[in-house]
């Protein structure tokens, strides 16, 4: 329960961490989402992927919006 407290401040309130424990969220939340290894959740190399496949034969207004996916997922790993 702790942890989970402790992620739920960090990513709502990450103004009340001191600035290792900013660190250390960061590299944390940026390990987990970017990382390439087989893992049981969706990370965004995968999700890029999906995305990809996505617009192969998706309307016009479908391609429009996860073209806007896509921006937001660039946007994140950077």
């Amino acid at each position: 329960m702790r942890e989970l407290g402790n992620r739920i401040i960090a990513s709502e309130r990450n103004d009340l961490l001191s600035d290792d424990e900013r660190q250390k969220w960061q590299a944390w939340r940026r390990d987990r989402l970017l990382t390439k290894d087989e893992v049981r959740w969706l990370t965004v190399p995968r999700a890029l992927e999906k995305v990809t496949a996505l617009s192969e034969g998706a309307s016009p207004d479908q391609r429009r919006h996860l073209a806007d996916i896509e921006h937001f997922l660039t946007a994140l790993a950077e």
